[in-house]
């Protein structure tokens, strides 16, 4: 079948907190539990191989974020943002059987200040992205810690230059990844954006190929 069946519960409590405009924390928890069943219909033969196909699986996932605003004095913002995962799953490809565990933390911690048209951000992340394959070998973990800054300057109301910086520190090397932006309003209702950057992104053997049908055979 072209659309799977499943079984889905979803959880997610949240609470938060607000003292001002510009002080708050807010912070959630969830847990998901899904089932999916697919392939062909009732277990029946392909026409031309006269076997099912089988294309299943089992997920569960838990996870908790949290973010945070303080105002530390009247034109400076402190800013936390921090989150963790952890999935369990189990998918069925026929008669093979490819189960993983994920796990990811996040964390952001940034200074924000405001000085007349100026804005200046400063911050330090890290990140950790682990995958552990039961059944094939494709397992990794990949920590990134990263400091970067920002810099808004709007001379006018219309109109609006900003320009920031990231430094990785990665396995693979180190790597800086600039970005300069600019904003326009010609009006209240358009708004232009022309945008230059650079990136990096970690390989994993996570792409949609290998989703549906999975990593034994990479």
């Amino acid at each position: 079948a072209e659309v799977g069946g499943y079984n889905r519960l979803i959880v997610r409590p949240s609470v938060s907190w607000q003292r001002s405009a510009r002080t708050s924390w807010f912070m959630t928890a969830g847990w998901t539990s899904d089932q999916r069943t697919s392939g062909t219909v009732d277990h029946q033969s392909f026409a031309r191989t006269g076997v099912p196909f089988r294309d299943d699986a089992d997920t569960r996932r838990a996870d908790a974020g949290t973010i945070g605003r303080i105002q530390l004095d009247t034109n400076t913002l402190l800013t936390v943002r921090a989150s963790l995962m952890r999935e369990w799953r189990t998918r069925w490809f026929e008669e093979e059987r490819e189960g993983d565990r994920r796990a990811g933390i996040f964390a952001d911690v940034a200074v924000t200040k405001s000085l007349a048209k100026h804005v200046m951000t400063g911050g330090v992340a890290f990140d950790r992205d682990q995958y552990a394959a039961l059944d094939t070998r494709n397992s990794y973990r990949y920590t990134t810690p990263a400091v970067y800054g920002e810099h808004t300057w709007t001379p006018m109301p219309w109109f609006g230059v900003t320009s920031s910086a990231r430094l990785d520190l990665t396995e693979f090397g180190d790597f800086v990844s600039p970005r300069v932006s600019i904003l326009v309003r010609p009006t209240d209702a358009w708004t232009v954006r022309l945008a230059r950057a650079t990136g990096v992104y970690t390989p994993t053997p996570m792409t949609d190929e290998t989703e549906a049908f999975g990593l034994r055979y990479v």
